[in-house]
This record gives structure tokens, sequence and C-alpha cells, in this order.
């Protein structure tokens, strides 16, 4: 069975895969200061920075009501549970990150879906209105059906709206959902979307009955963080449009609640919009920025099975698409492999742990052979597939597809040898230059990589039968020299060979 991305189903998270109780925001009473307060704490982190200068690492429930590292018992007393958000004391940086408030479809949101489902999906919604969906300029057409209240000032309304009004398409939330598969065929239909739009349509049919559900998860406090100092007040900037959109929901199913089901229904999309605002403007900007949390925590550290070395040049004869790796590198790289062929042979787990660590910066005869043979058995029979990469580069070959034929018994020499007619597509040189490296662990991902391989690279993609500049190739004489050098006779010679080259005059 293939391995695919889906949209992911809220109501299954919600119904059997959460660790504890969630917090319905809808029912949560706002009318006091003190339940102002309260709801403020479960939606966002505040650090009162004033009266303390070190951010608190204290163990403590959610709601913070209960702290104290005397509460977080051990394996044979449990931890114990607040009173007031019903939640157990744990660590600040233990266990995953669950969202701890959802919001239900409200009272005249719900009767208006199947089942009740009646909030679309935010990432959904991003897909439908931003500039890749029924956007026009900065009007967001989506936005205009669904919600009655939306008016953006000083922004021209684009032709479509015109078609909509002709066909007399109603508007309001509550439409959308009863409505959605007679609406979204249309929209895909009319004439300014009805190319462009054709992945959008597939991913809507694919996904049909996970694009909305009955609850969904708002984000988590632990992202929404205020500072107090006595310079200010400080918070992130995508932080507001998360905590505006969760405030429009609290309590709007309590008791005290004197909303008309109108009013509660350009609530929702409005919550959805922003929520789904906040998920694109967090993703953009904290997480996959260049100082951003993807690079500081995963591009920014060593990935498993992978190794990073500075280049140098391979001067004997060798073929293009191999490498000779370190003898260290290839200890650490490869340990978990060694470690099975020195198990095989009679070691215990922890005997072969010690070996492997007493040889990190030693040469040993056994190990170098159990090298050899891993290269000899590697499926390809060219050596042990990995990948060669250079950061930051994203042009074509600066990741290509080698092999490992050898690892250097000099365990003095610290550098990956490679192929100089490969260099150029990584913009490299031997002055210094480092290559990271990851090794291919299985035959799939393997033959995946084979597309990857530096000749596939050779011919320019923008002008036919012309050789792309990403890779330098050798002139005539030396393509020719290189090739007489490596040839080998056969066992029984060609006869037209031998006469082609006994016509060529010797040297006086």
């Amino acid at each position: 069975m293939g391995v695919y991305m889906r949209i992911r189903d809220h109501d299954e998270v919600f119904n059997q895969y959460l660790s504890k109780d969630p917090i319905i925001i809808n029912d949560l009473s706002n009318v006091t200061e003190q339940d102002r307060e309260y709801n403020d704490g479960l939606i966002f982190t505040k650090y009162d920075l004033i009266n303390s200068d070190l951010l608190s690492n204290i163990p403590s429930c959610e709601c913070s009501a209960t702290i104290g590292a005397d509460k977080l018992g051990d394996s044979y007393i449990p931890a114990v549970v607040c009173p007031v958000c019903n939640t157990p004391v744990r660590a600040l940086h233990d266990g995953d990150l669950e969202p701890l408030i959802w919001v239900r479809a409200p009272r005249g949101v719900m009767e208006a879906a199947p089942d009740g489902k009646g909030l679309i999906n935010p990432i959904i919604w991003t897909m439908l209105s931003d500039q890749k969906g029924f956007e026009k300029g900065s009007f967001d057409v989506m936005r205009w059906i669904c919600d009655t209240t939306y008016r953006p000032q000083g922004i021209k309304e684009p032709p479509v709206l015109d078609i909509l009004r002709s066909e007399q398409l109603p508007r309001g939330y509550n439409n959308f959902v009863r409505n959605f598969d007679d609406i979204m065929s249309f929209m895909f239909n009319l004439k300014y979307y009805r190319k462009k739009l054709e992945p959008l349509k597939r991913l809507v049919a694919e996904n049909r009955d996970r694009i909305f559900s009955k609850y969904l998860p708002l984000p988590n406090r632990s992202i929404l963080v205020l500072e107090e100092t006595s310079m200010g007040t400080y918070v992130d900037a995508t932080a507001p449009v998360a905590v505006n959109a969760i405030r429009l929901m609290v309590g709007i199913d309590s008791a005290l609640s004197i909303h008309t089901d109108r009013v509660r229904e350009n609530r929702t999309i409005k919550m959805i919009s922003e929520t789904s605002t906040f998920y694109d403007e967090y993703e953009r900007n904290v997480l996959a920025k260049k100082e951003g949390t993807f690079r500081k925590h995963v591009y920014g550290t060593r990935s498993h099975f992978s190794f990073r070395a500075v280049i140098s040049s391979l001067t004997a004869w060798h073929r293009y698409d191999e490498v000779h790796i370190p003898w260290g590198i290839g200890i650490a790289s490869l340990e978990l492999h060694l470690k099975k062929l020195l198990m095989r042979d009679g070691m215990t787990p922890w005997e072969a742990d010690a070996y492997i660590a007493a040889h990190t910066s030693r040469y040993c005869p056994k190990l170098d052979a159990m090298f050899q043979e891993l290269i000899a058995r590697a499926p390809s029979g060219k050596g042990i597939c990995i990948t060669l990469q250079r950061n930051p580069s994203l042009g074509r070959s600066s990741c290509q597809t080698v092999y490992v034929t050898k690892v250097k018994t000099d365990v003095n020499i610290p550098t990956i040898s490679m192929s100089i007619l490969i260099v150029k597509g990584f913009n490299a040189d031997f002055d210094g230059d480092q290559l990271n490296c990851t090794l291919a662990l299985d035959m799939t991902i393997e033959e995946d990589l084979a597309r990857l391989a530096p000749h596939m690279s050779t011919f320019d993609m923008n002008a036919p039968r012309t050789v792309s500049k990403n890779l330098s190739m050798p002139n005539t004489a030396i393509s020719t020299i290189s090739n007489w050098m490596g040839w080998s006779l056969p066992e029984v010679p060609d006869p037209e060979v031998i006469r082609r080259m006994a016509l060529i005059p010797e040297a006086a």
C-alpha cells in the first residue's frame, strides 16, 4: 500500500486520540472579569518578567493553578490533577503538544450540516480563499460568499461577483455548508478559475469526507506567548490573529449567550478565516523562515545516517560517481551495519559497541574487511549508495547520487575524495568546501535516487542538444587519453580494431 498525504480528520482525533479531556470553548462562561482571565489563561501563555527575570520552568498543569516538582508523580504515584483545568502536573517540555481547547460547531450552524459537521478544515479554507484559490487581487471571493458582513474597504469588486449575483447565489456560511458540493462545482466551472484549479478540485474530491468536522482544534497556548517586561509588553506578531479568532467563539453556546443564529454563523466563518490566516503566517514567518524553527531544530542539526566533511580530489583512475570516505566517518555512519556483522561473528551487543568505539580513530583489519564486505554486497554492484549535497544551493546538480567504493584506511585523512568531473554542479572546489552526505538505507530509496545521478544533469533543460552548464566536460584530447588508459584488450582481438590501429603512424 502506498504512502501519501491526506487531510486530517479532526473528529477522529477528537474522539480517539486525545490523552486528556478537551475543553470546549463554546460552553465557557465569559461574563465576569474572572471568567475572562481564566479563559485568557487557556488561550495564551503569559510571562511576567517585571517581577521575575527568568521564564519559569516549574512543572505545572495546563492553567498553571497547580505547580511544583513534588506534584509530578513517578512510576508508583500518579501526578497531581489540577482541580481547575482537570489536567495533571507535568514538566514544561514533557509530552506531546496536544490541542487543549476545541471549538464545536455552534448552535445555528450545527443544524445546517449533515451529522452536525459544520466546521470546515482551516487548511482547506486557506486553499480555497488565498491567491491559489478563489481570490481575485486582494478580494476574497469565498469569504464574500460565506460571510455576509465581509465588505473590504478600498478594494474594487471583481467581475466574478456580477456572475454570482446574477445566479442569485445565497450568501452565508450555513448555505455554504449545506450546499458545498453544488457551490464548489459551480465555482470550479467558472471561466475565471476553470484551468488553474484542477489540482485543488482533485484534492477536494479525494478528501471530501474530511473537509468538514463537528470539532476543530484551536492553537495550543504554548505557541501563543505574551511577555510583560519593564520596557513594555511583547507578543509574537502572529499571536493576536489566533487570540482574536479564539475569543470570537468563547461562550458562544453558554447559557447566558444572547447571540442570534446569524451572528453565530458569521462569527464561525470569521473564526475559521482568522485561524487559517494564523496557521499560514505562523508556518511562513515562524517555522519556515530562514531563522525559523525548521532551520534551528531540523535543518541545523545532524540527521540520522548522515555525515559532513571537507572534499578532496580523487587522483587515481576512478569512476565519476564514486567517492572514498574517511575511516572515522565510515565507523560512525555504518555503525549499525558493523555491529550486526560483529554480532554475527559471536560478539554480544555490548562487546560490539565497545569494539567499534575502540577503533573509531584507529585502523582495524577486521573492520576494514567488513567495510569491503558491505561495499561488495551493495545491491547496485557499484558500492554503498549515498547522496552528496552542498547547502544552500538549490540549483540542478546541487544534490547528486554517488557510491562509496572505499573507506580510507589512513585514519589521519579526514576528507571525502570525489571526482573533479562532478564538482561544478555543487559549485564547489577543493579549497576547503564541505559537502553533506546521506545514506540510502534500502533498495527502494536507492532506486528513487537514480534520477539524481550526475549524468542525469548532462543536458540543458532549456536548450535541446546542449550540454548543461551544471557539469564540466573534459576536452576531446583528455577524453581520448582517458579512454585509452582505461581500455582493456579483449581475449580475442577484434580484427577491425587491429586493422585500424595498424593505420596509425608511429611517432618519429
